[in-house]
């Protein structure tokens, strides 16, 4: 299960996301505090295929982690 495209557009820096995250033999649950936005900030002209609607969080060492929507399970 995912966002809406309502829950992504309101989306901001700071808010904590839950969201899967895959690995190379699973995907596990992670919880971070969204840290930016790409340069195609919230865009949602392509939502169907969801190809450029991601966040940026802290993950694993990596400060510009990309979070798809798809990938976001809930928003706390």
């Amino acid at each position: 299960m995912s966002i809406t495209k309502e829950q992504f557009t309101s989306l901001e820096i700071g808010d904590t996301i839950e969201f899967k995250s895959p690995t190379r033999y699973t995907a596990r649950k992670a919880t971070r505090k969204i840290t930016g936005f790409p340069k195609t900030y919230k865009s949602t002209e392509t939502w169907g295929d969801r190809s450029d609607t991601h966040v940026m969080v802290r993950y694993e060492g990596a400060n510009g982690f990309y979070v798809r929507a798809s990938e976001i399970i809930r928003v706390l």
